[in-house]
């Protein structure tokens, strides 16, 4: 379509010639797909938490390097990348160094507010003319100055919900940020964040220990990725998950799938299917 618009993007759903629809975003969209009255694979947004336990100290430094470098993709419009960081007290103020060498830059409360004003219109509308913008553009934006080799843009957060804005998803390099008070409250707050505006999709944890990774992996996602970048690991590049960037959100949100859906998922397969034991067997197990 030249001019897309919902109501054009319905009809071109509701189409005799289509066979089947694919389609991600937010709640909206995946309702809208699965009222289509065709087969669909529709997945919800994202916000995923990444949690960094105290075990990973002595390589915080590359943890960083992680976060930052994923958040930074394509200036931040994968949904799959971190959207918020929940860091130990023990290794917090090693993280909030090592990640401002990387390229993070931490904004001051009143800079993240008026950050938050500039990505969001409001609950749940974000501005899609400030979508996949650099840290420079967002920060003139907002305005305040940030360093020339800024990657990514960070604010400092203690709570969830809607009156956070940045504790929602943002398709930006724009990443929250939070100090747990010990791992029971990081691994709550992962939760918290997941189930806003994130329910099904992905969540990452930094971790030594497999106890603390088995009790994260309860979090309510589709994909929890162990000790990798998330746009790396989501993905399927540094994991053994399938290679795709639309990534099922299962019924936690409404999808029908928590895969990663690949071009099998299109696939139609006919079987022929012949009898592999005599069907009046089932009179011999379970009587007449």
């Amino acid at each position: 379509m030249d001019q897309v618009t919902i109501q054009g993007t319905a009809e071109l759903m509701k189409h005799r010639r289509t066979s089947v629809v694919m389609a991600t975003g937010g709640p909206a969209m995946v309702k809208a797909a699965y009222s289509s009255g065709k087969p669909t694979l529709a997945v919800g947004a994202g916000n995923v938490p990444c949690y960094v336990h105290k075990s990973k100290k002595q390589d915080i430094g590359e943890v960083a390097e992680m976060i930052v470098t994923s958040k930074c993709f394509d200036y931040g419009t994968a949904c799959v990348s971190e959207q918020a960081v929940i860091a130990d007290p023990e290794v917090a103020r090693d993280l909030r160094h090592e990640m401002k060498l990387k390229g993070a830059y931490f904004c001051a409360p009143a800079e993240a507010d008026r950050l938050a004003k500039v990505i969001f219109k409001g609950p749940q509308a974000m501005d899609p003319d400030k979508v996949g913008q650099s840290p420079q553009a967002l920060a003139d934006a907002a305005g305040f100055s940030i360093p020339p080799r800024t990657r990514c843009l960070v604010s400092e957060e203690t709570e969830i919900g809607w009156h956070r804005p940045l504790s929602a998803e943002k398709l930006n390099p724009v990443l929250a940020f939070y100090e747990a008070k010990n791992s029971d409250h990081g691994i709550e707050l992962a939760h918290s964040i997941a189930r806003f505006e994130g329910w099904g999709h992905s969540s990452v944890v930094h971790s030594d220990d497999p106890t603390i990774v088995a009790k994260f992996a309860s979090i309510p996602t589709g994909r929890v990725l162990v000790n990798t970048p998330a746009i790396m690991g989501g993905m399927g590049y540094s994991t053994d998950l399938e290679p795709s960037f639309m990534l099922g959100t299962g019924t936690w949100s409404g999808s029908i799938t928590s895969d990663n859906v690949t071009a099998l998922h299109l696939i139609n397969i006919k079987r022929v299917a012949y009898e592999s034991r005599p069907w009046r067997d089932i009179y011999k197990e379970y009587g007449e």
